[in-house]
């Protein structure tokens, strides 16, 4: 982990944020609902939404090394101290063998910028209902 870099991380970390910000990692999280909160507000929910489709890479690599019966399972603890070898021969295998993930495309910077305006851009339909008073249940008769 280098400067400035951000780890992308999935619900299942939320313990951790707290370690990972003291030590100065910074982190991408899909958000959570607040206490009595029944939806994201906008910016939250575009977040989250930007946060998930960078993860799905990291998920389609943990669904390639889960192919392998050793890790399509609980690791005794006795294993442990050798998973990181393990993990380094399992990513071997793959990178000599399967094709890559990720191939990089003259489209990539358009993606990226589509990406970037999508995150930022406002609910027309929420601000629609807004102005005009019906976002109430009992308006729609």
């Amino acid at each position: 982990v280098e400067e400035n870099d951000i780890i992308i991380l999935d619900r299942g970390f939320r313990d951790s944020l707290g370690v990972l910000k003291s030590i100065g990692i910074d982190v991408a999280m899909p958000s959570f609902l607040g206490p009595k909160q029944n939806q994201s507000d906008v910016q939250d929910a575009n977040n989250s939404r930007f946060v998930t489709i960078l993860r799905w890479v990291v998920e389609s690599v943990n669904a390639r090394i889960k192919r392998f019966k050793s890790f399509n399972q609980v690791i005794p603890n006795s294993l442990l101290p050798y998973v990181q070898d393990f993990i380094y021969i399992v990513a071997a295998l793959l990178n000599c063998f399967h094709v890559s993930m990720v191939t990089p495309s003259p489209n990539d910077d358009e993606t990226v910028r589509r990406m970037n305006s999508l995150r930022t851009q406002n609910n027309t339909l929420q601000i629609f209902l807004t102005n005009y008073n019906l976002a109430r249940n009992s308006i729609w008769n």
